[in-house]
């Protein structure tokens, strides 16, 4: 709108079905995008998108009675992609996650839109993959995803980042009509994950923490989680099984308590209550740290300001 590319591809192919036109069906065999370019941007954090004015026309007859149409999209393919958003009065920081400067290289997608209507979307995930600038990498994502009635439902996940896996067999989320309440339930298995995978998001490689499987189950609602955890580490230094009640990071008093059953730190099994008043003061080594002491009392712990 101001003169600004917002959209670019190399090439972009569709194959239509036309039959059912009439019938308000929409039916596209394949849908492919090469090399799309797509930047999105603000001029301060609290300004409009440059995509806003789209936004508003495809609103502009929300209060309507509109016609119901079923899309449908066999194969929709994507590759070689990339996808930036910048907040431009931001000083980028390149350290880390920059959540005011993304830019995410070697997009690759390939999904099936099964059903998108205005009350309903089904959408299989085969395998959508790219890399973040500040090193965040993803190999494969996987899902069946479907939504309908303020409830989506994820089956069948699976997450590949280079050194980790995550699955889960089903996640619900509901949530109400404005998206401000969410609920999740649901659970987390790996076989292998490794820190450094998001050490650019989640500094926690500074714990040095070795590569483990871990298993999480429980309900996040009200901006408040509470699972049961099981981690183990790969090679053997530590074994935690514990029970997590905590806020969200986004939330700004973040506090939260932690029930820790069991804890093996390179010697010996220890049932436990564990404290930290501050995640921080554990150092670079936390099975140096820790030992094989037995800590018993409350728990909290809370994001310093």
């Amino acid at each position: 709108q101001a003169g600004d590319t917002i959209v670019y591809a190399d090439e972009a192919r569709a194959y239509l079905q036309t039959g059912r036109l009439l019938k308000g069906e929409v039916m596209v065999n394949t849908l492919v995008f090469a090399a799309p370019d797509i930047r999105l941007s603000r001029a301060t954090p609290d300004a409009d998108l440059n995509i806003q004015f789209i936004i508003d026309i495809l609103n502009r007859n929300k209060k309507e009675e509109q016609t119901k149409m079923d899309l449908r999209i066999n194969q929709l393919l994507v590759y070689d992609g990339r996808l930036s958003y910048d907040v431009f009065s931001e000083v980028p920081d390149c350290s880390k996650f920059d959540p005011n400067h993304i830019s995410v290289s070697d997009i690759a997608c390939n999904l099936s839109l099964k059903k998108l209507r205005k009350d309903e979307i089904d959408v299989y995930v085969r395998s959508i993959s790219g890399s973040e600038r500040c090193g965040l990498e993803l190999e494969k994502l996987k899902a069946r995803v479907v939504m309908q009635d303020g409830k989506v439902c994820l089956d069948n996940f699976e997450l590949r980042t280079p050194l980790s896996e995550v699955e889960s067999d089903k996640i619900e989320i509901v949530a109400d009509s404005a998206w401000s309440n969410i609920a999740i339930a649901g659970s987390l298995d790996s076989d292998c994950f490794d820190p450094d995978d998001i050490a650019p998001f989640v500094p926690i490689s500074k714990f040095a923490i070795s590569p483990f499987s871990f298993s999480v189950e429980g309900l996040y609602s009200k901006d408040t989680l509470d699972a049961a955890v099981t981690a183990l580490a790969l090679d053997n230094s530590f074994c935690v099984k514990a029970d997590v009640a905590a806020t969200s990071p986004f939330v700004e008093n973040m506090n939260g308590r932690l029930v820790v059953d069991e804890l093996f730190v390179d010697e010996g099994v220890t049932r436990m209550m564990l404290s930290l008043t501050k995640l921080d003061s554990l150092g670079h080594d936390l099975a140096d740290k820790l030992g094989d002491t037995s800590i018993k009392g409350n728990v909290s712990f809370s994001k310093e300001r």
